[in-house]
């Protein structure tokens, strides 16, 4: 006969579904980045989910990246940051699964510079003077077969004109020039301090542009860890709710294990442990010879159960039965007065717990232990811890025989 079996693998595909920019300037950051696992079918994976499925970003080109995992909510992840290198150059960064490395996705963003602008000031605008024409090439051209004598004299006389207000002309620009010195001077001593001050001024914006990029990089770190808050504080919550079922369930164990062991101890007819059982639930125990009873704690079968089944067997294998029935109080004086016996050194079945016992239809026939927690103390030379670690058979020893 031959059998034959076939594996079915199922494909996904981790896509960018936010639109990327062709180019960003450098120092500056993508945000608010979805990705989406999609199946063979093009639908959007909503298996991909919970704290077991993350993603995570790497740099592919030689930056340092921290290792923060996103994580996926029904088969989308937002990243909300990614830095981009402070250099213009090819960014790549790779973005995978934290558990299947082989779904993954490479990107790669432009990154360029920032174009710097060249701005002229006011006061070079008036630094600058404005080209004056040439008269050069220019020629007087006179011919005086044109003019008339008459014409000659006028022009004669608005040269001499000419002459006297250039003179005229030239003694006012002196005097004003003298008393123009003053002043001049002074504009250009502002405008050497206002070079001055330009220096300081690209200084300070220098200044002014790094602390603006150190401010949106703390602005995008405090953005990643509100993100890593958010979903620590889910995290906790799923977590929570997981641990409050499991404590309903081992509480609710405990109980039922507390009530089937108390049935096996009654079951045990003829013993102090079941006596006492019978008694107490039957609120039976009163009387001047039991005034001693709110000494009495209770029974080691009851008072050794906890919520792991393994633990409580193993306790109760090691200290075997009559450990396991016997009875715990607070003080040498209850347990003496527990059992009383007479002159010859008998046991004297008509008072303390045998008459209340008889009194129930039960016969206490078998010798019981009787553990007293007076004299426990702490332990000296290790704490208890290091005891149980190291030596657990001292632990209980010293809880019950001490």
């Amino acid at each position: 006969m031959a059998f034959e079996k076939s594996f079915r693998v199922k494909r996904r595909e981790l896509r960018v579904l936010s639109r990327l920019p062709e180019s960003c300037l450098v120092g500056s950051c993508l945000e608010n980045i979805v990705f989406g696992v999609f199946d063979s079918e093009g639908e959007i994976d909503h298996t991909i989910h919970g704290k077991h499925h993350a993603l995570s970003i790497s740099a592919l080109s030689g930056e340092k990246a921290d290792k923060i995992m996103y994580m996926f909510d029904k088969g989308l992840c937002t990243v909300p940051v990614v830095q981009v290198p402070r250099e213009p150059k090819i960014f790549i960064f790779s973005a995978s699964h934290s558990n299947y490395p082989d779904l993954h996705t490479i990107i790669k963003v432009n990154v360029v510079q920032e174009p710097k602008l060249n701005i002229a000031t006011s006061i070079e605008l008036v630094d600058r003077n404005p080209p004056v024409p040439s008269n050069e090439g220019l020629s007087e051209r006179q011919d005086h077969s044109l003019c008339s004598p008459s014409l000659i004299c006028i022009l004669k006389s608005f040269v001499d004109y000419t002459a006297v207000s250039a003179i005229m002309l030239f003694l006012f620009i002196r005097i004003f020039a003298h008393y123009l010195d003053p002043w001049q001077q002074s504009i250009r001593l502002e405008y050497e301090g206002l070079v001055d001050s330009g220096g300081k001024f690209a200084k300070l914006d220098d200044e002014a542009a790094e602390l603006g990029y150190q401010v949106g990089q703390l602005e995008r770190n405090l953005k990643i860890l509100n993100y890593q808050r958010e979903r620590i504080v889910e995290e906790i919550l799923e977590l929570k709710v997981f641990v409050d079922q499991q404590q309903l369930s081992q509480i609710h164990l405990l109980v039922n294990t507390k009530e089937h062991v108390r049935k096996q101890v009654e079951e045990q007819g003829n013993t102090a442990a079941a006596a006492f059982f019978h008694l107490f639930y039957a609120n039976t125990i009163e009387g001047p010879q039991f005034d001693y009873v709110d000494d009495i704690i209770g029974v080691v079968a009851l008072l050794g159960i906890v919520s792991d089944y393994k633990l409580s067997s193993i306790l109760a294998e090691y200290l075997g039965e009559s450990y396991m029935l016997a009875i715990v109080c607070k003080s040498y004086e209850t347990a003496r007065e527990l059992e009383k016996h007479s002159e010859d050194g008998a046991v004297n079945h008509n008072c303390a717990l045998h008459a209340a016992a008889a009194a129930v239809g039960i016969r206490i026939q078998r010798r019981f232990n009787v553990i007293c927690l007076e004299e426990i103390r702490a332990w000296e030379k290790a704490s208890l811890l290091e005891l149980g670690a190291l030596y657990p058979w001292k632990l209980v020893s010293l809880l019950i025989f001490d």
